[in-house]
């Protein structure tokens, strides 16, 4: 998949595609530790194999209102936020 470097900041749909569309860096413990967040948006293929080592992971959806009553950090919200932005606020395009 070939794109210009400066794209549109719009949804689009990838097939296999493992990259999040937002990284967060925080401190933690006073500033002794970080912790590095990943953020994904993705759909879950209903009877998908896990892969190993995702054995030990329970994923847990939840409607966008109450993700956001969920959601500690103000921002964490704004992630969240422009995420459902992004998926409500366009159509999405194939690649």
């Amino acid at each position: 998949m070939d794109e210009a470097v400066d794209v549109p900041d719009k949804a689009r749909v990838y097939d296999s595609l493992t990259e999040p569309f937002m990284f967060t860096c925080r401190e933690i413990n006073g500033g002794k530790s970080v912790k590095l967040i990943w953020w994904f948006i993705a759909a879950l293929d209903h009877g998908a194999d896990l892969l190993p080592g995702e054995e030990a992971f329970r994923p847990e959806f939840f409607p966008c209102a109450e993700a956001l009553e969920k959601v500690t950090f103000p921002s964490d919200r704004e992630v969240l936020e422009r995420a459902i932005e992004l998926v409500d606020g366009s159509q999405f395009q194939s690649i």
